[in-house]
């Protein structure tokens, strides 16, 4: 079958869900490729690609998709090479276009430390299977950039997960950390987790915690999920958004 996407990675995967098949599981060839930017920006030339599978169980959803030949003839006879060919092509472009996701978070950064003063070193690894761009930040004054309670490291995530969506078809979530701050961060919020259910127990009251991010909240709410004698639960508004940890038998009282 056929289909069109800004990217190849795009009109792949709409090949993929709709055959009900996985990428290894298929041949690919390029028809038409996408007019593709520095940094990742498609003009108006959709990209469009034919996906063959390798191999088709009776009942699957890529048998009902894909047309099979009842004679087969010399025209319709698998030449590998040029399969292969077809293929790392396709490849080809996935790549360029995780190296364009990369360029554009590693340009955005630069510009942003540069107008800092500081001596930063950016290394990027994006993981295409899950669309998320990890980003480490390393130089000799990290504490700049994470910032009180992690408060600027979470701010330059958040603009740099702006600037490089801006540049692609579909949502890659950017990571972006320094020095294994976001484990340690994590830790001390799974100890403060404990450490306040405990005090709920004990005085045989609520604990209201600190305002905090989205990311940190869902720590503490995992971090207590299962407890038998608390249950939590976030109440006000960003960025004033903050975790209660309260007795279960009061639980019917609703968040």
């Amino acid at each position: 079958m056929e289909a069109k996407g800004k990217t190849v990675s795009e009109a792949l995967r709409k090949a993929l869900k709709v055959l009900g098949l996985t990428e290894d599981q298929v041949d690919v060839k390029v028809v038409q490729k996408p007019e593709f930017g520095v940094l990742g920006i498609f003009g108006k030339k959709e990209a469009v690609v034919e996906v063959t599978p390798k191999n088709v169980e009776a009942g699957s959803p890529a048998e009902e998709a894909a047309v099979l030949s009842e004679t087969p003839t010399a025209d319709a006879e698998v030449d590998i090479s040029e399969a292969a060919a077809d293929r790392a092509e396709a490849e080809a472009y996935l790549d360029d276009e995780a190296e364009a996701i990369q360029t554009a978070a590693k340009q955005f950064l630069k510009d942003m430390i540069t107008a800092m003063a500081l001596e930063v070193a950016v290394t990027t690894d994006y993981d295409r299977d899950s669309d998320v761009l990890h980003v480490e930040l390393a130089g000799p004054k990290m504490g700049i950039l994470i910032g009180r309670r992690g408060q600027t490291l979470d701010a330059i995530q958040y603009l740099t997960s702006l600037a490089v969506n801006k540049t692609t078809d579909h949502y890659v979530r950017v990571l972006i950390d320094t020095e294994h701050y976001r484990e340690k961060r994590q830790g001390t919020l799974e100890h403060l987790a404990y450490k306040m259910a405990d005090k709920a127990v004990r005085y045989h009251k609520k604990m209201v915690l600190e305002p905090m991010n989205p990311g940190e909240r869902r720590i503490i709410h995992a971090t207590l999920q299962d407890s038998e004698t608390v249950y939590t639960y976030s109440e006000g508004h960003d960025p004033y958004r903050h975790v209660v940890i309260d007795l279960k038998e009061n639980q019917d009282r609703g968040d």
